[in-house]
């Protein structure tokens, strides 16, 4: 079940990591606007959630693209995915200063 860089990952487990690198960004303004609106949240407390929840789902994907890789799966969609997992969240911790408590 092994492939090489340049095909197409043949486990839907290497889908994850780009999925969710794309998907967090989205997820983090979605959760964040939400907890400031409907719930009532102050900012930084809002902020805080969001930052959490996208964190959790980048974390999701790296970890999904290391067993990816453990398994033999080393498409590119496995290397682009965990790249911008990690590059999203140096962006998030990055933007808010620190991770939130």
């Amino acid at each position: 079940m092994s492939s090489s860089i340049l095909q197409v990952p043949r486990s839907k487990l290497a889908w994850v990591p780009l999925v969710t690198g794309f998907i967090a960004p989205q997820v983090f303004l979605f959760v964040g606007m939400a907890a400031s609106g409907s719930m009532g949240l102050e900012e930084t407390a809002s902020l805080s959630m969001a930052v959490w929840v996208a964190m959790a789902l980048l974390l999701v994907g790296v970890a999904c693209g290391a067993v990816a890789l453990l398994k033999g799966d080393r498409s590119w969609v496995v290397w682009v995915g965990m790249l911008v997992c990690l590059a999203t969240g140096a962006f998030l911790v990055a933007s808010t200063g620190s991770l939130p408590v």
